[in-house]
């Protein structure tokens, strides 16, 4: 005889994964005030969507990073330009192009 074939939690031998331990916050009633667009709020913790998490590196030394990063790609750039990638390309170029 053919067995019926379930999926419950009882016929895979266990029960369902256990739920996460936080209780989520019920949906807002209300638009929410215009001094919230900083919140993220995933219906379980709103959080600022700011981090303030490195308050050890000061606005000097972010900016020296930041431009740091800029002048890596801005180099990359170059020395990838200074390298013809033009003359490499096997593809037909534009001018060739004589359709029409």
């Amino acid at each position: 005889t053919a067995q019926p074939y379930t999926t419950t939690a009882l016929t895979r031998g266990g029960a369902t994964p256990p739920l996460a331990p936080f209780a989520r916050l019920p949906p807002e009633s209300e638009k929410l005030v215009e001094q919230y667009d900083a919140i993220w709020d995933d219906g379980v913790a709103p959080e600022v969507t700011l981090d303030f998490d490195c308050q050890h590196i000061s606005s000097g030394e972010g900016l020296a990073m930041w431009l740091g990063g800029l002048g890596f790609f801005a180099t990359l750039y170059q020395v990838v330009k200074a390298s013809d990638p033009q003359s490499k390309n096997p593809a037909v170029n534009r001018k060739m192009d004589g359709v029409g």
